[in-house]
């Protein structure tokens, strides 16, 4: 597809958010995400019920830090990857295009290929089961914040290396698609709630996601939140980025929102406008 198509197809369902969707219904309910049912997964295409891999996440623990804790330890912390899946669907009579669900789940690398599974999986060890289980608790933690019939907003608990520690930070998506043209795009950003004016976009920037992204998860290991029998601590293991894309540096009032605790009727398309423009803007 031309750069400029592409572009367009980015970024028209904002354009249209002023005009179809001014007034369509928006949900700002936290709720879970709907989890992924276990099964094979091929990116190239998704399972029944999905149309789109919005990206892959495999964790990875360079060897010189993975030297630092017990190989059991950092086996089981690569074992398992995460999934985040979309279905775009047409509407036969109106011809548009709706975001009908955004689901997630783990994965595991097989002789088949790639598997989603759950702690339930056939195949899984007792001590592999154990760390999906805990793992299926982290999952729980991620929240939609709001959507409506072309976008979801969820937002997950992550710790981050920065400044040289972990850090615990918010990581946001927004997920969309064009109700004219279909596809699918996503945008992700941090958010530190920490300072005491407020919660703020970290780096002033937020990231543009390649489709069907596959994420070589780097981690940092902190030798130093492990118990003293080797169990790890909460910021024990850190993401050192942001997945891979296009970073794209935005304005103040964009960060602003992007930052926002909440949303509401008015703030919800102000966000979906600025990040818009912030993506029309690339090159």
């Amino acid at each position: 597809m031309p750069r400029t198509s592409l572009r367009r197809s980015l970024t028209a369902p904002f354009v249209l958010l002023l005009t179809t969707h001014a007034s369509a219904e928006m949900d700002f309910r936290a709720r879970g995400l709907e989890r992924l049912a276990p099964g094979v997964l091929d990116p190239e295409s998704p399972p029944q019920g999905y149309s789109h891999v919005v990206m892959i996440a495999w964790p990875r623990i360079p060897v010189e830090q993975a030297r630092s804790i017990s190989a059991t330890t950092a086996k089981f912390a690569q074992m398992f990857g995460s999934a985040i899946l979309a279905d775009v669907r047409r509407d036969p009579q109106t011809g548009l295009h709706r975001l009908n669900r955004v689901a997630i789940g783990h994965t595991m690398r097989s002789e088949g290929g790639v598997q989603i599974v759950s702690p339930k999986s056939e195949g899984l060890t007792f001590l592999a089961s154990q760390v999906l289980a805990s793992g299926e608790k982290e999952l729980d933690k991620i929240r939609q914040i709001a959507r409506y019939d072309t976008a979801v907003l969820f937002e997950s608990p992550a710790v981050i290396l920065r400044g040289g520690a972990h850090q615990e930070l918010k990581v946001r998506h927004f997920v969309w698609t064009s109700a004219k043209l279909g596809g699918l795009a996503s945008v992700v950003w941090l958010v530190d709630e920490a300072p005491p004016s407020g919660p703020t976009l970290v780096d002033n920037q937020v990231v543009q996601l390649p489709s069907r992204f596959t994420d070589d998860r780097v981690l940092s290991v902190d030798p130093a939140q492990f118990s003293f029998v080797g169990t790890p601590g909460k910021t024990a293991f850190a993401m050192t980025r942001l997945p891979r894309g296009r970073a794209i540096a935005v304005g103040p009032e964009l960060a602003r929102l992007a930052a926002a605790p909440a949303y509401d009727n008015q703030t919800l398309p102000a966000l979906a406008r600025g990040l818009a423009q912030a993506v029309a803007s690339q090159p």
